[in-house]
């Protein structure tokens, strides 16, 4: 899903490749390093549940001049993250997964 959102949200600014299930619409020169970086972290907070990806997202972008071009692209990405997962929302990834098998440990040792 990460890649995916990276990939449509650049692709918004940049139209070169088939988005993934959906095209979403770019406003003028929206920066494609903050859209990529907010679609990414968007996704990954979401899925992981970890807010250090946000501090990292904040973090990273603070290395960007601020801009309109900054702000349209980190909008862009957390737009694409959203779509992305609403649409992946169903897939059954967060289906619990009840196969346990069972093993026992294997030595690694070698016979002297």
């Amino acid at each position: 899903m990460m890649h995916l959102a990276m990939l449509n949200a650049v692709n918004a600014i940049e139209p070169r490749y088939q988005p993934y299930k959906f095209q979403s619409k770019a406003e003028p020169n929206a920066l494609q390093e903050a859209a990529a970086a907010s679609a990414v972290a968007n996704v990954l907070a979401d899925v992981v549940g970890n807010a250090d990806v946000r501090a990292k997202l904040t973090s990273y972008l603070a290395t960007i001049p601020d801009s309109e071009a900054k702000d349209r692209g980190v909008r862009l990405g957390e737009e694409v993250a959203s779509k992305m997962l609403e649409l992946r929302a169903d897939d059954g990834s967060k289906t619990p997964n009840a196969y346990r098998p069972v093993t026992s440990p294997v030595s690694m040792s070698q016979p002297t």
